[in-house]
This record gives C-alpha cells, structure tokens and sequence, in this order.
C-alpha cells in the first residue's frame, strides 16, 4: 500500500493539488492508497464530499492515535429522530410564547417612545 501525506488547510484549491489529483487517479485505477493527514482539517469531510472524493481513502493520524473511528453513513433528518410527542407539544407551546413575547415588547417599546415625545 501506498501513503499518500498531503499538507491540505482549509485554503486549498482541490482542482490545483498534485496530491488530491493523484488519489483521485489511484482510486479511479483501483490502486491500493491511503491519504494521510497530519494536520487538523476540521470540515475536511465535507470539502471532500463536495469534490465527489471518497473519504475510506483518508486517514486522518489525529483520529488514529485517539481511536476514533469513522462510519460511512447518511445524513439524518429531523423526522428521522424518535422525538417524545410531548416534547414536540411543548416546544410549540414555546414558540408561541415566544412570538407573543415578541408582539407584546414591540407594542410596548411603541407605546413608551410615544410617551417620551
């Protein structure tokens, strides 16, 4: 297997990397290859994602030393969690407490200026 250690920042142009380019051929060829990343790259997941690339291929040295491990997947939506119904009835509550609050103190700030003239 072949290592591939890049110095990717969050700067990076994917389109002008040697190293991202290369990967992307060894993927494309079935060569067995590895990225490996010594550097913290945060949304690196999601730059990735969005130049189409394959994430199995990365290997991030940080994730390795703490044992964090990575599971392909997809991504939830708010209706894919098991929410009580209660909770759901008293966030609704909630917002509208909220927006009455909202009417209520802009009323107020209205009648007060009036006041003040």
């Amino acid at each position: 297997m072949l290592y591939l250690v890049p110095n990717w920042s969050e700067n990076i142009e994917w389109d002008e990397d040697r190293l991202f380019t290369l990967s992307k051929f060894f993927i494309d060829q079935n060569f067995d290859h590895q990225v490996l990343l010594t550097n913290i790259f945060p949304f690196l997941r999601y730059e990735l994602n969005k130049e189409g690339y394959e994430y199995t291929k990365v290997l991030r040295l940080f994730d390795f030393i703490q044992n964090i491990k990575v599971e392909t997947g997809h991504p939830i939506t708010l209706e894919d969690i098991d929410v009580p119904k209660m909770l759901i009835r008293f966030l609704r509550l909630h917002q509208r407490f909220c927006t009455l609050k909202v009417i209520l103190l802009e009323r107020f700030c209205i009648i007060n200026s009036d006041f003040q003239h």
